[in-house]
């Protein structure tokens, strides 16, 4: 069952893939995915409960770890690739 709050999170990960499969194609579309898988992955440091198995233990973040942090800097880093690429190109934002 879909909860809300921390696991929105999840939906990161789509914008993420839509971006890096754009960064060539379409640098617009890149850069507003990129932006959004950002925006949505950076709210999971708001806390909040998250499903802990199978059998619907729910536990609270209580702290953000380097896998995180990690997820967090690829989606920055295609953001910055994205506005190279806006440079590399020679269109204007």
């Amino acid at each position: 069952m879909f909860y809300g709050g921390a696991y929105l999170t999840w939906f990161a990960n789509p914008f993420y893939l839509i971006s890096l499969l754009t960064n060539k194609l379409n640098p617009w579309i890149n850069l507003i995915m990129a932006i959004f898988a950002f925006i949505v992955a950076l709210s999971f440091t708001r806390g909040g409960t998250i499903l802990l198995n199978e059998d619907g233990d729910k536990g609270q973040i209580t702290e953000l770890e380097i896998g995180y942090w990690l997820w967090l800097l690829s989606m920055l880093l295609i953001i910055f690739s994205s506005l190279a690429s806006f440079k590399a190109k020679n269109i204007s934002l």
